[in-house]
């Protein structure tokens, strides 16, 4: 007998004899393919899984969490120190103190710019932000962007931003 014939026996002796579990050829190929597909649609929530934990842990340790923030995209009008003419972008989610605005790319951690917030048609909001973090990679639940706490913002201004944030949420 050749090598030709011992390669193919030995496969179809694997295809006849049972799984020691008894599963068939078949029955692993799907339980392999359930697996690829679980394994891909976990991979595509660890942003998600990975926002949930940070959260539940903030939570557990006491730390403050905002619950204050709402997704809006409201109009920016930024001022940048390297820049004479002003820069437009938009905000994914704004709370009373900070704001996380959507460019690509970020600002660097620490940049302080001057902005005018678009709220309404007939109101903005004016002040100053500095960067606190950057988002750099781009998910299917938060854009490319950076953090900035918002400062020297009149305090007509914050009250007339908490109004409006809550008027939001109801």
């Amino acid at each position: 007998m050749n090598s030709f014939d011992l390669a193919f026996r030995s496969i179809r002796e694997g295809f006849e004899r049972p799984h020691p579990l008894g599963l068939t050829v078949v029955g692993l190929a799907i339980l392999l393919f359930i697996g690829f597909l679980w394994f891909f649609r976990a991979y595509d929530l660890r942003h998600f899984f990975t926002g949930r934990f940070k959260y539940w842990r903030r939570v557990w340790r006491g730390e403050p969490v905002s619950t204050d923030r709402v997704e809006r995209n409201l109009e920016v009008l930024m001022s940048l120190p390297t820049d004479p003419l002003p820069f437009r972008t938009k905000t994914f989610n704004i709370s009373p103190h900070g704001m996380f605005v959507r460019m690509d790319p970020p600002m660097s951690v620490g940049d302080h710019f001057k902005f005018i917030l678009k709220v309404t048609s007939e109101r903005s909001i004016s002040g100053r932000a500095e960067v606190k973090w950057q988002h750099w990679k781009a998910t299917p639940l938060t854009p490319r962007g950076m953090g900035c706490k918002l400062f020297q913002v009149s305090e007509d201004d914050q009250n007339f931003l908490r109004k409006y944030l809550k008027s939001l949420k109801k």
